[in-house]
């Protein structure tokens, strides 16, 4: 079970659409000032820095496109939800009191492929839903959505392909 709670579909397309484009903006970046450096021959060891720091964003982005490609969707059902959180108030002399904490539901699902899974999610579910869910590799649970709220095709394209 992952501590992060999955988002719905359509943020983690808006998600990995984001951190890419970080991604390659940093990358570009830095390819563009090692050049530089290079081209005006600033320090070597500059260069060397921020060759190596191109080279290693490059494998990183390289890593991120394979693990996109390795989702898979997974039909789930509801087994158990349980709910948990945490509540507290905070008081500094200075300040008017307010409160601090997060509320969210512990589901447990039941896959065909990969048995049953646990995740946290802040949408209440009901014992017998059922629920697409967005899978990497090692099984963590990285989207959801419910099986009645339409999905568009394109979006399923865009996640798992």
């Amino acid at each position: 079970m992952r501590g992060l709670i999955p988002p719905s579909f359509e943020e983690r397309v808006l998600r990995d659409h984001f951190s890419l484009v970080l991604l390659l903006e940093i990358s570009t970046a830095l390819a563009a000032s090692f050049l530089f450096s290079a081209l005006l021959r600033i320090d070597i060891i500059a260069v060397a820095v921020l060759g190596s720091a191109a080279s290693a964003l490059l494998v990183l982005t390289l890593i991120r496109m394979w693990q996109v490609k390795s989702r898979k969707l997974a039909l789930a059902e509801v087994k158990a939800l349980r709910q948990v959180g945490w509540g507290g108030g905070l008081f500094l002399p200075w300040a008017p009191m307010f409160s601090l904490g997060w509320r969210g539901y512990e589901v447990e699902v039941e896959t065909r492929d990969m048995g049953r899974l646990r995740f946290l999610d802040w949408r209440p579910h009901r014992a017998g839903d059922k629920l697409l869910l967005l899978l990497d590799r090692a099984g963590n649970v990285l989207a959801v959505n419910g099986i009645r709220q339409p999905i568009r095709l394109e979006l399923l394209r865009k996640l798992s392909s």
